[in-house]
């Protein structure tokens, strides 16, 4: 028994992941059929993805969508390890968002994004199929198929039942500046790299349009030294910490130019 039981898990494992992965899940009427999430943009069904399903129940909390959305001053949105898009897109709908650039390096997630921009027919949203890092180049991360948001260059988990291991690229500061155009707008920088933020932040701070930095909101994973490294950075180049919350079981930090934190 259980063998059979064994054998069964694995035939639906690979099932469920030609499903999600090919064309012929593309096919099918609910791949365009968007679900609108308690947040507002709609999202194309990824039915076995629990990342999918937080951006639609609203798992992350309500501050930072609605500080996007009532933000009343002209920006520029960067939303690395944008996953579904959630935050680009309700950006986008805030009438003084010039245009959002996301960060997404796995390229099943990226259909899926591609297609939520197409559904929300968000046009001044530009998708990036790169991640954030200190060295340039190609990197193996493992990836959970039930939960897309777990991806990290932090420490790659293994490969097992329920993992598979892809080849992303990776772009560093030498090449952000050249995506990421320098303007006079204000830049509102979102991270969610579950525990890789330092170095994501670092990688920021080093570009031409670090001074444009307004607003960096981040989910602080990892290690306490991540989260105090992080912190330490943004405190080092004028930021300071404006909001900290922790909502089901998802720790966000916000922090603000110290020149602006009177004005909340």
């Amino acid at each position: 028994m259980l063998i059979l039981q064994h054998a069964n898990f694995k035939l639906r494992k690979h099932f469920e992941k030609w499903l999600t992965e090919t064309s012929f899940y593309q096919k099918f009427h609910f791949y365009n059929l968007g679900i609108t999430s308690v947040y507002g943009p709609k999202l194309s069904p990824r039915i076995w993805d629990m990342t999918f399903w937080f951006c639609c129940f609203g798992f992350y909390g309500k501050y930072f969508s609605r500080f996007l959305k009532t933000y009343k001053s002209n920006f520029v949105f960067v939303d690395v390890g944008a996953n579904a898009g959630l935050y680009s897109l309700i950006a986008g709908q805030n009438h003084y968002c010039l245009h959002s650039h996301c960060f997404e390096p796995d390229p099943t997630t990226l259909r899926f994004l591609t297609k939520n921009i197409e559904l929300n027919n968000a046009k001044n949203i530009l998708a990036h199929n790169y991640a954030i890092a200190d060295e340039r180049g190609q990197k193996h991360v493992s990836v959970n198929r039930y939960h897309s948001g777990s991806l990290s260059l932090d420490v790659p988990s293994p490969t097992d039942e329920e993992r598979y291991t892809i080849s992303i690229e990776c772009v560093n500061a030498s090449d952000l500046s050249d995506i990421i155009s320098t303007t006079e707008q204000e830049l509102i920088i979102k991270i969610d790299v579950e525990g890789y933020e330092r170095v994501v932040i670092a990688e920021l701070l080093k570009c031409e349009f670090a001074q444009h930095i307004e607003h960096v909101y981040f989910e602080a994973g990892g290690s306490n030294e991540n989260i105090e490294t992080s912190i330490d950075l943004l405190t080092k180049a004028g930021f300071v910490s404006f909001y900290h919350s922790n909502f089901f079981g998802h720790k966000n930090i916000h922090m603000v130019r110290s020149r602006e934190a009177k004005l909340f």
